[in-house]
């Protein structure tokens, strides 16, 4: 007589954990740095994974300028084809540009006065198109008599729509 009988084993694991990186404050879009490889992820029995991230989604604000947030969601599939997942932030700070605009000089007449945006500095945290303008001059005293001050304003505004006027 012979008897036999079946062993079944079953394996039954858990799903893969993953841990994003911690949320992060930038300067600007081309800081953040949401790499994958930049994960912790832990699988059962040292099964494989593949970790992708998505394009991210948009919070608030003009992109690229402060006070936006960047929510990246970072996906992972294990061999077994089980998924988890994970977000991870970016906080975009930064200023308005500072403007630098020649100093003022004393001339003998209006006609000797030269203005020009190409004398214009701009600092900005971020690349971005800026636009400048000369505003209407403002003339303190009698036009062309000793004394007498022209101030221009220069308008700075920044991809980000922040204006800046400096005299």
């Amino acid at each position: 007589r012979t008897a036999s009988c079946d062993q079944v084993f079953t394996i039954q694991n858990l799903a893969p954990i993953v841990v994003c990186p911690a949320d992060e404050v930038v300067t600007c879009f081309e800081d953040i740095d949401a790499d994958p490889a930049n994960l912790q992820v832990t699988t059962s029995c040292g099964s494989g994974f593949v970790a992708y991230v998505k394009q991210p989604l948009i919070m608030g604000g003009i992109p690229g300028c402060d006070g936006t947030v960047y929510t990246y969601i970072y996906k992972v599939i294990d061999d077994c084809g089980r998924r988890a997942q994970c977000e991870q932030q970016f906080f975009i700070e930064n200023d308005a540009p500072t403007v630098t605009v020649p100093a003022g000089a004393t001339v003998a007449c209006f006609d000797d006065i030269v203005v020009s945006t190409s004398d214009v500095t701009i600092t900005d945290a971020c690349e971005g198109p800026n636009t400048i303008n000369v505003l209407p001059v403002t003339i303190g005293g009698p036009e062309n008599c000793p004394g007498s001050t022209y101030t221009y304003t220069y308008r700075v505004k920044d991809f980000c729509n922040r204006i800046v006027e400096v005299d």
